[in-house]
């Protein structure tokens, strides 16, 4: 299909996308994600720069992470009913000082 001519298999598939670290020299896979520096990286860094620090693999950050973001949409959901009455509060609140405005004109 010319459609896909000239594409790489990455841009044919976007899941097959593999990010790779851009340290000079470590144009590997990012597998790792180090919490001490909030940065995804290889495996190479994690032996040379991040021993140290709290490091460990991307999956389990990945799935870490999807949990928190689950539960704070879950919150921020549950906020949207409170949020809307006090829309419409504010705006009975507009009405009404609209019209005493007029009322005083």
């Amino acid at each position: 299909n010319a459609e896909y001519m000239g594409k790489s298999e990455n841009q044919l598939n976007p899941n097959s996308f593999v990010p790779k670290c851009d340290k000079a020299g470590h144009e590997i896979a990012i597998d790792f994600y180090c919490q001490s520096c909030d940065k995804s990286i290889c495996v190479r860094c994690v032996v040379n720069h991040h021993q140290q620090h709290n490091s460990y693999p991307i999956k389990e950050a990945t799935t870490k992470y999807k949990s928190a973001v689950d539960e704070l949409y879950e919150q921020t959901n549950a906020k949207f009913p409170e949020i809307d009455d006090s829309i419409s509060q504010i705006k009975k609140l507009l009405i009404d000082l609209e019209s005493h405005f007029r009322e005083i004109e």
